[in-house]
């Protein structure tokens, strides 16, 4: 028989076993570094109830072992590196520390191409930067005394790839971009020397293009806009296959063209009389969402679909009749909808009337497209074009 003073030493050990792993998950340690050439040293204060830690470093799928110790030596290739650590306690995990970004052997990502688009007294400032920003976490614009001279004034900016200026008193100024992060300062851009009131525009328009779901095109407010204008075509300066023209408060533009290939390009005509202009910008398109219809408007679209082509019906023998541009199976719409329609599309170029439904693309084609619903009442899918 167990006596009280056993029966106590057991409770004992159970609620320190039971207390001493979930601190793992409730202890953050705090990460460190230093670097010698191209040897990195991590240190890190210890997650009580932790019987081991692990490194999580970006870019690598997962989680590096390193045992129960505190701190871990050695040589990398030069680069920056994004790390965190944390503690385990067998299955359990705790949180991970805060990040640290370890310049080996690199130095700070750092502006070029400095240029602007400017009207009257406000201005867009745009550079370039490398494809890849770690290791920079802060930007400054520097106002110098004159072309060639010493920082005047520092101003910090976003990090980022431009910057809007407005209300620029009125003078002359010369002006560089820097940056700054582990590695030190980097490089400055080149210099602009820029009279307030002015108009110019020696940059790009900078455009962020999207083709995750459908196609969205974004560009910052530019200084002075009174409009703006996206051009698309399918070759390079070839012509246009979608022209937009868009008012100064909208700087998006989505779409929902064919897959393929598309130049884009966007203007902005400046209230001081200059126009500014991305340049050619090409987008791939590879897939696209299905568009979700009911069969009312999918019938309302092939029906105008058949008679754009002049037949003087929408019979399944009139739309076999025309096999070289279109081909459906199970459709007979003097009979009413069947639910399996399948058609494919070989129309170099159609613009037929808007669908029923008022908020779906235009229904224009440039290649080959399956449209058809599955049977099993999934939805339908189509391919539109801008």
């Amino acid at each position: 028989m167990l006596s009280a003073r056993t029966i106590g030493s057991v409770c004992a050990a159970m609620l320190i076993a039971v207390s001493v792993a979930p601190q793992a998950q409730s202890i953050t340690p705090v990460l460190s570094y230093s670097v010698s050439g191209t040897t990195i040293t991590l240190n890190w204060t210890p997650a009580a109830g932790a019987t081991s830690y692990e490194l999580i470093v970006a870019g690598v799928s997962n989680p590096i072992s390193v045992g129960n110790v505190l701190s871990i030596s050695g040589a990398v290739a030069p680069g920056f590196y994004q790390v965190q650590v944390r503690g385990r306690a067998g299955s359990l995990v705790g949180p991970l520390s805060n990040q640290v970004t370890v310049p080996v052997a690199v130095a700070t990502p750092a502006p070029t191409n400095l240029g602007v688009i400017q009207s009257g007294n406000s201005a867009l400032l745009v550079w370039d930067l490398p494809a890849s920003t770690v290791g920079l976490s802060s930007m400054a614009a520097e106002i110098l005394t004159g072309p060639g001279g010493g920082v005047a004034q520092q101003l910090p900016i976003p990090v980022g790839r431009s910057v809007n200026v407005p209300n620029v008193p009125s003078g002359v100024y010369t002006l560089r971009v820097i940056g700054s992060g582990p590695a030190g300062l980097s490089a400055p851009s080149n210099e602009l020397t820029l009279s307030f009131p002015g108009c110019s525009a020696t940059a790009p328009i900078p455009l962020q293009i999207d083709t995750t779901a459908a196609v969205t095109i974004r560009w910052p407010p530019i200084p002075g806009a009174t409009a703006y204008a996206v051009n698309a075509s399918s070759t390079p300066g070839g012509p246009s296959i979608g022209y937009f023209t868009l008012p100064a408060t909208q700087t998006t533009l989505t779409a929902t063209p064919a897959v393929g290939t598309y130049y884009i390009t966007v203007n902005a005509a400046l209230a001081c009389g200059g126009t500014a202009t991305s340049g050619e910008r090409a987008l791939t398109v590879s897939t696209l969402p299905p568009v979700y219809w009911t069969k009312e408007q999918w019938r309302t679209w092939f029906y105008n679909l058949v008679a754009s082509k002049g037949l003087p019906n929408a019979t399944l023998g009139a739309m076999q009749a025309t096999r070289n541009d279109l081909l459906a199976v199970g459709a007979d719409w003097q009979n009413g909808w069947r639910g399996d329609l399948r058609a494919r599309i070989f129309l170099p170029v159609l613009n037929c009337p808007a669908p029923s439904n008022p908020s779906a693309p235009s229904c224009a084609y440039t290649k080959a497209v399956d449209v058809g619903e599955n049977g099993v009442g999934g939805p339908w899918s189509w391919v539109p074009r801008f």
